[in-house]
C-alpha cells in the first residue's frame, strides 16, 4: 500500500512539474492551469498525509509487538518465580524446586479429628474421677467420659539441598492437650552415598528408633484409629541420634546409635541431662521375602493391583543408665529390649504381628521382665474402599502384685480418598486390665488418653474390666 502512494505522489508531482513547463495559453487558459496545479498540490498533500500515517501505523506496531514479547517474557521468569527457573507444583506432594534439581522443598499437613466415648467398667483398684485409688474394694466407680479431640496436628516440610544426596525433614506438631504449644516430631538431615555405596544412607538429628514396626509405620498408614497399647509400652520413641541404614531389594539394616529411649529432644548437657542413658544401641533388620516394593512395608493396608508381599523383621535395643519415668519409676541400670515382627498382604488381606520383651535390669532391685504380643488383620470388602479389621493385644509387665491384660479391637476404614482423606471408626475392649501407675519405661502409657482411654487426675492411665472405648476420626492427609 505504502508502495502504490508514493507511485500516485510521484505521478501527480510530475505532472504539476510538466504543467509548470507549458507555456501559458498553450494548452489551457491561466485560470484552469491554475486550478488544476492548486488541486493537483492537494492531491500530492493528502496522499504524502496518507503515506506519513501508513508509516506511524506500522511503527507502532513494530513497537506493541516489542512490548508483547517485554512481557511474555517476564511473565516466563515470574512463574518459574526465578530468572533460574525455580518451579512449583504437586507430583503426589506439594512441592518447590530448583531446575537444576539440586534443592527441593516438599509441604504437607496432617489431621486427626476424634470423637471418643469411654465406657470405664468397675474395678476395685481402679482411679475414680477424682484422680485418686478407691481401697474400698467396692468395685463400683466408673469413669465415663465422651466429647472431641484434635489427637494429631502436624506440618511437614521436607526434601534435600545444595545436592540431591543431602535430604532434611522437619515436622511440627500440636500438642493435643489444648495449650496451643507446638513441638518437633522429626528434625534430621540425611545423605544418600549411592554414589559410593549403592543402598547406604545416614541420618543425623531427632528421629524414631528402629524398634517396633507398628511405630515405624507413620501415623497417617495406621489400620485402626490409633496403634495398640501394647506397642505404646514398648516403643522406644525417639532420640537424637545417628542413624546408619543400609538396603538392598531383598533386606535392609539399620544401627542407631543416641541419648537413648524417649529422651526426645535433649541436651547431654542440658538441664535433663540425668535422663539421657550412657550409652544407647538400637540395630533392626528386615528381610523383604519377595523382594516387593519397600513402600509397601511402610503402610498397613493392603491396596487392590498391588503384589504380594513378605516382611519379616526383628530388633534390639540396650542402653546403660538413663532416664525414670514421670513419676519418678527408675528405668533400671541396664535396660535391653528385643522383638520380632512380620507384615504379610495379599489381595484385599493383610495381617501384622508382632512379639515384644524387655529386661530391666538394676542393681538394688529385681530384674523386671514385660513381654507383649500384638495381633492385627484386615479385609477389603470393597476394593480400597471399604475395610474391616480386627486386633487382639496382650502384655504383662510382671510387676509384684500385676497380671496380664488383654485388650481386642474391631472396626472398619472408609477411604474416600485413600489415606488422603478417610474415615475410620473402632471399639476398643480392656477384657482384662491392670492399672499401671504410668509404669512405662520403653516408651508411653498403654492406657493413656491419647489412645482414648480415660485418666484420671494427675495422669496416669486407667484400664479395668470391661472397660470399652468407641472411637470414630476423621483424618486429613497432604
Amino acid at each position: 500500500m505504502v508502495q502504490a502512494l508514493t507511485q500516485r505522489a510521484a505521478g501527480a508531482a510530475l505532472l504539476v512539474s510538466t504543467l509548470g513547463l507549458v507555456p501559458a495559453g498553450s494548452v489551457l487558459a491561466d485560470a484552469e492551469l491554475g486550478e488544476e496545479v492548486a488541486r493537483l498540490r492537494a492531491e500530492v498533500a493528502e496522499l504524502r498525509s496518507e503515506q506519513r500515517e501508513d508509516w506511524m501505523t506500522e511503527r507502532r506496531a513494530e513497537e506493541v509487538k516489542a512490548l508483547i514479547n517485554e512481557v511474555l517474557a517476564d511473565a516466563d521468569t515470574r512463574s518459574s518465580l526465578h530468572g533460574g527457573g525455580v518451579t512449583a507444583g504437586h507430583d503426589g506432594k506439594f512441592f518447590i524446586a530448583s531446575a537444576d534439581g539440586n534443592y527441593r522443598l516438599n509441604v504437607g499437613a496432617f489431621l486427626q479429628t476424634r470423637y471418643i466415648l469411654n465406657i470405664n467398667g468397675s474395678d476395685p483398684d481402679n482411679t475414680g474421677p477424682d484422680g485418686t485409688f478407691d481401697t474400698s474394694g467396692s468395685g463400683n466407680i466408673t469413669n465415663d467420659g465422651q466429647g472431641f479431640q484434635l489427637a494429631r496436628t502436624e506440618l511437614t516440610f521436607s526434601g534435600h539441598a545444595v545436592v540431591p544426596e543431602l535430604g532434611y525433614k522437619v515436622v511440627l506438631s500440636g500438642d493435643r492437650d489444648g495449650d496451643g504449644s507446638a513441638f518437633s516430631d522429626d528434625a534430621y538431615v540425611s545423605y544418600d552415598f549411592h554414589k559410593f555405596v549403592k543402598g547406604l544412607k545416614v541420618k543425623v538429628g531427632h528421629q524414631k528408633l528402629p524398634f517396633t514396626r507398628q511405630t515405624l509405620i507413620s501415623d497417617g498408614y495406621q489400620l485402626a484409629v490409633d496403634r495398640s497399647s501394647v506397642d505404646s509400652l514398648f516403643t522406644l520413641k525417639r532420640q537424637v541420634g545417628v542413624d546408619i541404614g543400609y538396603k538392598t531389594d531383598a533386606y535392609k539394616l539399620n544401627f542407631q546409635v543416641g541419648n537413648g529411649a524417649n529422651t526426645n529432644i535433649s541436651d547431654f548437657n542440658g538441664d535433663d541431662a540425668g535422663n539421657d542413658a550412657d550409652y544407647a544401641l538400637t540395630l533392626r533388620g528386615d528381610w523383604n521375602v519377595f523382594k516387593s516394593d519397600w513402600k509397601q512395608s511402610k503402610d498397613a493396608i493392603a491396596w487392590s493391583g498391588k503384589p504380594t508381599a513378605l516382611f519379616i523383621g526383628g530388633a534390639v535395643h540396650w542402653q546403660e543408665g538413663g532416664s525414670e519415668t514421670d513419676d519418678g519409676f527408675p528405668f533400671g541400670d541396664e535396660y535391653l529390649g528385643w522383638t520380632v515382627d512380620g507384615i504379610y498382604k495379599t489381595g484385599p488381606f493383610s495381617v501384622q504381628a508382632a512379639y515384644m520383651q524387655g529386661l530391666l535390669h538394676a542393681e538394688d532391685q529385681k530384674d523386671t521382665t514385660p513381654w507383649g504380643v500384638l495381633a492385627e488383620a484386615g479385609y477389603m470388602l470393597s476394593p480400597d474402599k471399604i475395610q474391616p479389621f480386627v486386633r487382639y493385644e496382650a502384655f504383662d509387665t510382671n510387676l509384684k502384685g500385676g497380671a496380664t491384660n488383654h485388650l481386642a479391637t474391631a472396626g472398619f476404614n472408609w477411604f474416600i480418598k485413600k489415606h488422603n482423606l478417610k474415615f475410620t471408626a473402632d471399639a476398643v475392649w480392656v477384657v482384662h486390665g491392670e492399672e499401671l501407675k504410668k509404669f512405662a519405661p520403653f516408651g508411653s502409657d498403654p492406657f493413656s488418653d491419647g489412645l482414648g482411654f480415660t485418666d484420671g487426675e494427675g495422669g496416669g492411665g486407667t484400664s479395668g474390666d470391661g472397660q470399652v472405648v468407641l472411637r470414630t476420626q476423621l483424618q486429613v492427609l497432604f
